[in-house]
């Protein structure tokens, strides 16, 4: 986890420090990075903590309804696909955390529809609910290059952040990520470097 290492939880609160200093702050962010494994859904989840400690209501959502690597505790766990599939109850769907942590909504189950059910009214209607509801939304999106399911997520995000894997994500891929996020208005605030080596 990214936030078992002083240096890492330091990283963590200098994003988050430059995600509520800014002129105007996002109300859904979303993580996404190039491809899989480069650690967004721990960057996401660690950031969220972050931002609950300092009084932030945060809720994360785990938009990647596809199959997972980075969710493997949370494999079993019902959740966002299940209710965007009339599978699950909207009171069941959101788990809340203790005093001073974030609430999370899980994937769900992996599901090769996942493009239609982030298209859906029930998805775009669930976000404009939680926006009302927190004070930050963040999206642990699929990643961007890979599928087309980083399309309606774009969609409703105000701004982004990249996880970049240390010494394995291409310059280039990061720039054609970047380049389509500001295609659809989503501001760039910066990336994630991750799985950095300390000795």
């Amino acid at each position: 986890m990214i936030t078992n290492k002083p240096n890492q939880q330091e990283q963590i609160r200098l994003l988050r420090s430059k995600l509520i200093h800014q002129e105007h702050v996002p109300e859904r962010l979303l993580m996404t990075s190039t491809r899989g494994g480069e650690g967004k859904t721990t960057v996401a989840s660690a950031l969220g903590a972050s931002l609950a400690a300092i009084n932030c209501k945060t809720i994360v959502v785990h938009a990647d309804l596809r199959e997972r690597k980075e969710e493997a505790e949370m494999a079993h766990e019902k959740g966002l696909s299940d209710f965007l599939s009339g599978k699950l109850s909207k009171d069941q769907l959101i788990k809340q955390g203790e005093v001073g942590s974030n609430d999370v909504i899980h994937a769900g189950t992996a599901t090769p529809f996942s493009t239609e059910l982030l298209e859906g009214g029930a998805f775009h209607d669930l976000m404009e609910e939680l926006k009302e509801a927190y004070d930050m939304v963040i999206v642990d999106g699929p990643p961007v290059i890979q599928v087309s399911d980083s399309i309606p997520l774009m969609a409703i995000c105000d701004a982004a952040v990249l996880a970049v894997e240390h010494q394995k994500t291409r310059e280039d891929e990061v720039l054609d990520v970047s380049k389509q996020l500001q295609n659809y208005d989503v501001k760039v605030l910066g990336a994630v470097m991750t799985k950095v080596k300390s000795f």
